[in-house]
């Protein structure tokens, strides 16, 4: 088998493991470029305190709702994406990759709003962790350190393409390649993908963007008690007509805000689809949330639940007040909200949680391939049929892997 070049764009959590894969794999010339730096902090239990450092992240301007702001939408930005700084919340099954490498809070790891939502019906989830966080981009770096895989440290400006093969341009070089993988996410994949022009052979690209909608309650805590885990505990739910949602607690709203909890709530199954569309090197985002009536239901049925949940005893006890939104609406207020009242309300105040999902779903084929473009994959959450119903991340990894072995198959 000759030895290819193969380019990965993005070294987040999908770029992590399609290179690992194809570096273990074959034989294959293995480049990634990315522009982010490794956090270092995969021994900190507290999320939180990951998020504080801004360097990390990267902004992007969306729209949640049809006509409604543009508003920043918080992006991984750096080696391991999500995976080096997401709440570590694993609510659906272990990835094979990532098996014995997770694990249970146990109670006294827990702050009170942790333990409130136990009290309250909640459950213990799987968390990425196990005596440090779960990232793949740790382990591509030991592969980087060895020489097995080369990381170039920049944006990706254009994806080329020419009969069979394909290349990257970046800032002050282009890189040629037998087959380029894109893994920067998705909003930033089909962004690269249109402004490279792929559009006018492919109409696909950008469409079907998902993400779940979310409301969060702020809880203004009797007390301060330190916590191994930010996050720890879930509560999972079902809405008259079969929709999921979940109901997380959070011991802190942020690294310098100890003395506010957060109970949220978040849709698993929205049907609404959004799109990113780019032209002259703008990106328009509109992840268009409840656009679809029966996320309209579902949502308000969620929050209801939310409602009920923050009014258990065990939340009273641990909290002076409950507020509904920035404005200090209080949760009590809700219950005087006609529907059409509260829906509104709702629709106001959904919040993002990163999650985006499904843009390039019908722009490719079975096995990642960009239709009608030759030697261009896709493998990160923008080729997912929707946004996951739980946390994105062990989807995330798995279709990666699907695709990388695809990749692998492809060129051999």
């Amino acid at each position: 088998m000759s030895r290819r070049r193969i380019v990965v764009v993005g070294a987040g959590t999908s770029g992590s493991v399609v290179s690992m894969s194809l570096a273990t794999r074959s034989e294959h010339e293995i480049i990634v470029v990315e522009s982010g730096v490794y956090s270092g902090l995969d021994g900190e239990s507290r999320f939180m305190n990951v998020l504080a450092d801004s360097s990390l992240q990267s902004l992007h301007q969306v729209q949640l709702v049809a006509n409604g702001p543009t508003v920043p939408y918080v992006q991984a930005h750096c080696v391991g994406g999500g995976s080096a700084i997401n709440g570590m919340l694993l609510t659906s099954e272990v990835p094979d990759v990532a098996q014995g490498l997770t694990s249970f809070p146990q109670k006294d790891e827990l702050g009170d709003v942790g333990r409130a939502l136990l009290d309250a019906g909640g459950e213990y989830t799987q968390l990425w962790w196990n005596n440090g966080r779960w990232n793949p981009g740790r382990a591509l770096l030991h592969l980087i350190d060895h020489e097995r895989i080369r990381i170039i440290s920049d944006n990706v400006l254009e994806v080329l393409q020419s009969g069979a093969t394909a290349g990257v341009r970046l800032q002050e070089s282009v890189i040629e390649a037998d087959a380029v993988v894109m893994c920067a996410g998705a909003i930033a994949t089909p962004k690269i993908l249109l402004q490279s022009g792929f559009s006018r052979c492919n109409t696909q690209i950008g469409l079907g963007l998902q993400d779940h909608p979310s409301i969060t309650f702020a809880l203004e805590l009797h007390r301060e008690i330190p916590s191994v885990f930010d996050a720890g505990v879930v509560r999972r739910g079902t809405t008259s007509l079969g929709e999921q949602y979940l109901v997380v607690a959070y011991e802190r709203a942020s690294w310098s805000e100890p003395e506010l909890g957060l109970v949220s709530v978040l849709l698993l199954t929205p049907h609404s689809r959004g799109w990113v569309t780019a032209r002259d090197h703008e990106c328009d985002v509109q992840i268009n949330m409840l656009d679809d009536e029966r996320d309209v239901v579902a949502m308000r049925e969620a929050v209801q639940s939310l409602i009920e949940t923050v009014s258990h005893e065990s939340f009273r006890a641990i909290a002076r007040d409950i507020y509904a939104d920035d404005e200090g609406t209080s949760v009590e207020s809700l219950h005087s909200l006609t529907i059409t009242e509260l829906d509104k309300w709702i629709k106001m105040n959904l919040r993002p949680v990163s999650h985006v999902a499904a843009s390039c779903h019908q722009a490719v084929n079975d096995d990642g391939s960009l239709q009608h473009v030759g030697g261009v994959f896709i493998a990160d959450a923008s080729v997912l049929s929707g946004v996951p119903p739980s946390t994105p991340a062990a989807p995330v990894t798995m279709e990666a892997r699907r695709i990388a072995r695809l990749v692998e198959g492809s060129l051999s």
